[in-house]
């Protein structure tokens, strides 16, 4: 397809959604939700503090855990300017819910996923989908393993249902480093990363006591890794990804191709803050999350008439698709133009 005809195609799409109410803002959206989550957090905090219960601290860590992920995707839609008209405003939620509720750099996130916008899926530009020492994502990826850690990999896709309850000690540890390295762009990071601290694990410490606070941080962590990758997973992995230095003309149906929307119950749309659409939030990133919904079904009919694939799974089914991409890439064999695993 030609650039001018993908251009076309989107330009058509765009037109069909302006008849509805899919590019109003809903900046009201976001401040209530943020200012119900930060009640909801006050509330939570001082309970598991203060109870001695185990059911009850297990509740208030899972809900410390859930709190902090809707935070999340408040963060993620501030950094595509879609929760305020004011720049500085989107800024401030973006450090507010990625910086301090989580305790990760914001200004690392925004610059890693800028790249995933922009190269989605595409192996080796796509940080999102980076390999790392123990995860490979594509068999073909050359990071110069020793034949212990390679040997490991053939394991993957068993151990990385484990591994995922690591996500926040990574993304922590290395946001921090980029932030100190780029202290003079991300100071506001900095400030909000040492408020996270403080009230999350200090005060707990001198409250509880050193070795409670810390196991309740630990725990608080592992479940908001499971619940963040469960969630990011889905959107792309078991879709087939394209080969380094690719030259991508057709970005509408590049981006149909590489990315999924998830059919949910509406309480499992909830749990997603939204982000299930995925297929709506890349098509159109700076459109409130809760527009992408009812958007939905436009897209996907509007797909089905033009003959373009679009690629919507239960949550089950999805994960089956990770599993099978994480099991093809602990293997030897070489990409071979266009893989799917779904």
């Amino acid at each position: 397809m030609s650039i001018l005809e993908d251009k076309q195609l989107l330009e058509e799409l765009t037109e069909r959604l302006e008849k509805t109410d899919f590019f109003n803002s809903s900046y009201p959206y976001y401040t209530i939700k943020i200012i119900i989550l930060f009640c909801a957090l006050c509330f939570v905090l001082p309970i598991l503090l203060m109870s001695k219960n185990p059911l009850v601290i297990t509740g208030a860590i899972l809900c410390w855990s859930f709190l902090s992920g809707q935070f999340g995707m408040i963060g993620h839609d501030a950094g595509h300017n879609a929760t305020s008209k004011n720049l500085k405003l989107n800024k401030f939620y973006g450090y507010l819910s990625l910086s301090f509720v989580n305790g990760s750099s914001y200004y690392s996130w925004l610059f890693q996923h800028k790249s995933h916008h922009r190269y989605t899926n595409i192996m080796k530009a796509d940080l999102d989908i980076k390999s790392n020492l123990f995860i490979a994502y594509f068999p073909d990826e050359e990071r110069g393993d020793s034949k212990i850690i390679k040997r490991v990999k053939e394991y993957q896709h068993y151990y990385f249902w484990l591994f995922i309850s690591t996500y926040m000690f990574y993304k922590r540890i290395t946001s921090l480093y980029i932030a100190i390295r780029y202290i003079k762009k991300a100071k506001f990071d900095i400030v909000f990363i040492v408020m996270h601290y403080l009230i999350m694990l200090i005060l707990p410490a001198y409250i509880l006591g050193l070795q409670t606070a810390i196991l309740y941080y630990l725990l608080y962590s592992i479940v908001l890794s499971i619940y963040y990758s469960l969630i990011f997973s889905v959107n792309h992995l078991g879709l087939y990804p394209v080969l380094p230095n690719s030259k991508v003309t057709d970005t509408f149906r590049h981006l149909l191709n590489h990315t999924r929307t998830i059919n949910n119950q509406p309480y499992l749309d909830f749990l997603f803050g939204g982000l299930n659409y995925h297929i709506e939030h890349h098509l159109f990133p700076n459109v409130s999350i809760n527009r992408y919904k009812k958007g939905s079904v436009i897209i996907k009919d509007f797909c089905h008439k033009k003959d373009i694939p679009y690629h919507n799974l239960s949550f089950s089914k999805a994960l089956a698709g990770v599993y099978r991409q994480l099991q093809w890439a602990s293997h030897k064999e070489k990409m071979c133009g266009e893989e799917k695993f779904i």
